[in-house]
C-alpha cells in the first residue's frame, strides 16, 4: 500500500523533526507525477486544448508509467516508491519510455495541440535520457521535472519569482532528505531546462 505524507506539527518535537516533515511534504508534492501533471494541466488551460490530446497525455505520461510504479511496489520489485537504489529506477523508466512513445505518437495526430505535443516531446527526451544515465549517476528526477515546469512557467507567466521558489524548495527537500546529493540535483535541473528549452525555443 502506498503511504501517504501526513503532515503533523504537533508531533515535531524538535526544528529538525518540523523541517523532515516539511521536506517529505514538498517532495510529495513535487513527485514527477505530479509536477508533469501540473505543466500539461497549465498548457491545457493556456492553450484551449481539448479534452482528449489532454487525457491521452494524462494517461500515457502520467497514470500508465505511476501504475506500473505502484504494481511494481507491490510485488516487492522495488524497496518504495521513491526508488532509493538505482537499479530499482530501470523497469519503470523503461515502462515510461515506451508509454511517452505511444502517447506522443497518439497526440501527434490531433489539430492545435503543438504545445502538448512540444511537452511530450520533453517527457520522453527525459525519460530516455535518464534511463541512459541512471546507470551511471542518480540524477534528481524531482529536480529535472522541477526545472521543466519552471522553464515553462517562466515561458507563458509572469510568476517567475513563485516558481523560482517552487524548484528551489523541492530542491532542498530531496538534498535534506538525503535523497541526492546537491551535484545530482542541480545536474536534474540543468537536463531539464536544457531539454525543455531545446524543444519549446
Amino acid at each position: 500500500m502506498m503511504k501517504f505524507i501526513q503532515f503533523d506539527v504537533t508531533r515535531a518535537e524538535t526544528p529538525y523533526e518540523l523541517m523532515r516533515q516539511m521536506a517529505q511534504l514538498i517532495s510529495q508534492i513535487g513527485s514527477p507525477p505530479l509536477i508533469t501533471l501540473t505543466g500539461a494541466a497549465f498548457l491545457f488551460y493556456k492553450a484551449s486544448l481539448s479534452w482528449l490530446p489532454f487525457m491521452a497525455f494524462v494517461f500515457f505520461s502520467v497514470l500508465l508509467p505511476l501504475g506500473f510504479v505502484v504494481w511494481l511496489l507491490q510485488k516487492g520489485v522495488i524497496g518504495d516508491m521513491h526508488m532509493k537504489h538505482q537499479c530499482d529506477r530501470i523497469k519503470p523508466l523503461i515502462a515510461t519510455c515506451l508509454c511517452n512513445a505511444v502517447g506522443l505518437v497518439l497526440i501527434s495526430l490531433f489539430n492545435n495541440a503543438v504545445g502538448l505535443v512540444q511537452f511530450a516531446q520533453v517527457q520522453c527526451v527525459i525519460a530516455i535520457l535518464f534511463l541512459i544515465i541512471t546507470p551511471w549517476f542518480k540524477i534528481s528526477l524531482h529536480s529535472a521535472s522541477a526545472a521543466i515546469l519552471f522553464a515553462l512557467a517562466v515561458q507563458w507567466t509572469p510568476y517567475v519569482l513563485s516558481a523560482m521558489m517552487m524548484l528551489m524548495s523541492i530542491c532542498w527537500s530531496r538534498i535534506f532528505l538525503k535523497r541526492h546529493t546537491p551535484l545530482q540535483v542541480f545536474a536534474g535541473c540543468v537536463l531539464g531546462g536544457l531539454t525543455y528549452f531545446g524543444f519549446f525555443y
